[in-house]
C-alpha cells in the first residue's frame, strides 16, 4: 500500500525547501522547467497523493515536452501516478509529528519534567560537588551571609622620623644648589613642619625629593630673612653705640 493511501486527515500547507540541495539538483533546468517542477511539487504536497500524467500536464500549462522531462527526471511512475521520494518522506514526518501532538494534547499537553518530591535528594549529576543532604540535616534560610569586605587601602609612603637629621648628601646638594642658605634653619623648619603635618598629607614616598623642593621653595624667604635680620642687628648695634657716646 502506498503511503499516500494512509493519509486521510490534515493536509500539508508548508514544507521545507533546501535552497542548496535544490540548486545542486536542478541547476541545469530552464526557467520554464523550474516553474513546472515547483508547481508539481506544490500539487503533491497539497493533495498528498501521486499526480497522474494528465494532472501533471494541466499543471504544466500546455508545455507537454518540459512537463514530461521533469516527471521522468525527478519522479517515479507507479500504478497510481507519479511519486517523489522527498515528498513522501516529508509527509510521513509531518503526520508522525501531528499524531504525537494529538496524543500529547489528549493527555493534557507535553510531558513535563518531574520535580523532586519533598524530602528527596537532588540529582547528584546536576552538581557533582554537592554533598548529599541527610535526613538529619536542614537548610537554614534565615542565615544571611555577609558580602566580602573590601580590603583596606594600603597607605602610600612614610612619615618623616622624629629623630630625623639632615643627611650629609642632602646638605651637600643644598649647598651646591642654593649657596648662602642657612641650612640649619631650613632643616629645622623642614623637620618641624612635616612631623607636625597630620594624616595622609604627612606621608611621602620620596623624602629626598621633598627636601629638594623645600629648599627651592624656601630659598628666597630664607635669604630675605637673613638680610633683614642682618640689617636689624646692625641698626640695633648702631643705636647702642650712639647711646654710649652720649653718656
Amino acid at each position: 500500500m502506498l503511503f499516500f493511501e494512509t493519509l486521510t486527515e490534515t493536509s500539508m500547507h508548508y514544507y521545507q525547501h533546501n535552497i542548496g540541495d535544490y540548486a545542486r539538483d536542478t541547476g541545469h533546468l530552464s526557467v520554464l522547467e523550474h516553474g513546472i517542477y515547483r508547481l508539481i511539487l506544490d500539487w503533491c504536497y497539497l493533495n498528498e497523493k501521486p499526480i497522474t500524467t494528465e494532472q501533471a500536464m494541466r499543471v504544466g500549462r500546455g508545455n507537454p515536452t518540459e512537463t514530461q522531462s521533469v516527471l521522468s527526471e525527478f519522479f517515479s511512475q507507479t500504478s497510481d501516478g507519479w511519486t517523489h521520494k522527498r515528498v513522501v518522506a516529508e509527509m510521513q514526518h509531518y503526520h508522525q509529528k501531528t499524531q504525537r501532538n494529538r496524543e500529547n494534547g489528549a493527555k493534557g499537553g507535553r510531558p513535563k519534567p518531574t520535580n523532586n518530591p519533598v524530602g528527596s535528594q537532588p540529582d547528584a549529576k546536576h552538581n557533582p560537588n554537592q554533598e548529599p543532604i541527610t535526613n538529619n540535616q536542614t537548610t537554614d534560610k534565615s542565615v544571611v551571609v555577609a558580602p566580602p569586605q573590601a580590603a583596606a587601602p594600603t597607605a602610600i609612603g612614610s612619615r618623616l622620623p622624629t629623630e630625623w637629621t639632615l643627611p650629609e648628601p642632602w646638605r651637600e646638594w643644598a649647598e651646591a644648589e642654593r649657596p648662602g642658605l642657612n641650612l640649619a634653619v631650613v632643616a629645622a623648619s623642614f623637620k618641624d613642619f612635616w612631623i607636625a603635618k597630620p594624616g595622609k598629607d604627612g606621608r611621602k614616598s620620596d623624602w629626598q625629593a621633598t627636601w629638594r623642593n623645600w629648599v627651592r621653595n624656601q630659598r628666597q624667604n630664607t635669604q630675605q630673612s637673613g638680610r633683614s635680620n642682618t640689617n636689624r642687628y646692625a641698626g640695633a648695634a648702631a643705636a647702642i653705640f650712639e647711646d654710649a657716646t652720649h653718656v
